[in-house]
């Protein structure tokens, strides 16, 4: 489970629970199966990202990325990474 996604899934899910809704009613509100509704609050859901930003616009949220800075390794790690042994 990928540490976003199950944050998305919790926060889905505690919006759901706060309007006292069932996943069958948020299935029939949004057009999307009670499965995939399951599937997305326990952070488990590989379908398409349109289906999400549905349930996301249902609740009232928005779906934003973060980016986070990435760095070549310096050529005196090399060794350590690639376990080079002579």
């Amino acid at each position: 489970m990928h540490d976003s996604l199950a944050r998305i899934g919790k926060t889905l899910r505690a919006y759901r629970k706060k309007k006292k809704m069932t996943q069958s009613e948020v299935s029939v509100q949004t057009g999307i199966s009670r499965q995939t509704i399951s599937e997305i609050e326990r952070g488990v859901f590989e379908g398409v990202i349109s289906t999400l930003n549905r349930y996301l616009f249902f609740a009232g949220l928005d779906l934003s990325c973060q980016l986070k800075p990435s760095r070549f390794p310096q050529l005196g790690e090399l060794p350590a990474i690639f376990g080079d042994e002579d």
